[in-house]
């Protein structure tokens, strides 16, 4: 994407990576942190919004994460 920051591809990926371990939208942790559930911060992942896992059939097969858009 024009004018997006290089440090957006490894926040994506990051993002994509938290989703898939999770296993649920990073936008769900995100509240989870605003909302008083600091553990999550320990994990070792990413928690902004932009990763979302793909399910089939209830089990999560990938996983897609954004960066740099506003």
């Amino acid at each position: 994407m024009q004018g997006a920051r290089p440090i957006g591809i490894d926040l994506a990926i990051g993002k994509a990576r938290s989703a898939a371990l999770f296993q649920e939208s990073i936008q769900t942790l995100e509240a989870a942190i605003n909302t008083g559930r600091s553990a999550v911060i320990t994990a070792k992942r990413i928690q902004m919004q932009g990763g979302v896992p793909i399910h089939i059939d209830g089990t999560v097969v990938r996983a897609v994460g954004v960066s740099g858009f506003r």
